[in-house]
C-alpha cells in the first residue's frame, strides 16, 4: 500500500531544510485547520477579535503540530505494512 499524497507532502514539508518556506506553509495549514493565525504571524485587524491570547495560541499550535506529525508518521508507517 502506498502512502497518501497528503502524507508524502507533509513528510517532505516537515523535513524541508528551508525554514522560511516550511514555517509559511505550516502557518497556512494551521490557519486553514483552525481559523487562527500561527504564533509569530501578523494578525490582520479584522481577525484580531477572534485570535486567542498568545500563550493559548502557542499551546494550540504545538498540539496541532504534534497531531500533524503523528498523522504523517502513522500514514507512512501504515504504508510499509501489508
Amino acid at each position: 500500500m502506498l502512502p497518501s499524497n497528503e502524507a508524502i507532502d507533509n513528510a517532505i514539508l516537515l523535513l524541508s531544510p528551508n525554514f522560511t518556506e516550511r514555517a509559511d506553509k505550516l502557518a497556512e495549514m494551521f490557519y486553514k485547520d483552525t481559523g487562527y493565525m500561527a504564533p509569530g504571524k501578523s494578525v490582520p485587524p479584522e481577525l484580531m477579535y477572534n485570535q486567542p491570547p498568545d500563550d493559548a495560541l502557542a499551546v494550540g499550535y504545538r498540539e496541532w503540530y504534534q497531531r500533524l506529525v503523528g498523522r504523517t508518521h502513522d500514514a507512512l508507517l501504515a504504508s510499509t505494512r501489508r
